[in-house]
């Protein structure tokens, strides 16, 4: 049986793991990981309705990163999603 891939909003205990993964989408970082969890947490970017960042874990470990974008849909009084990057870092 293979592992099954679950996705679930961004955590506290995945501010490290994000950092990591951010590092493999833009290079090397203008901040640093005590600024990043500083942001967080400023901004409530953790199980605010619009966090548009997303954890894939295995058996509980995360291995890969979602980074989505919210956008209004006036004509339909919604919401949509679009998938700005995806990231599994190497060493996942």
């Amino acid at each position: 049986m293979q592992p099954v891939m679950t996705l679930e909003p961004m955590r506290a205990e995945h501010l490290a793991f994000v950092f990591r993964c951010l590092g493999e989408l833009r290079g090397e970082a203008q901040f640093s990981l005590g600024d990043w969890t500083e942001y967080v947490r400023e901004n409530n970017l953790i199980g605010h309705p619009q966090t548009a960042i997303w954890i894939g874990t295995v058996s509980g470990a995360p291995v890969g990163m979602l980074v989505g974008n919210r956008f209004a849909i006036p004509q339909y009084l919604g919401f949509g999603w679009s998938l700005d990057g995806v990231v599994v870092p190497p060493d996942s």
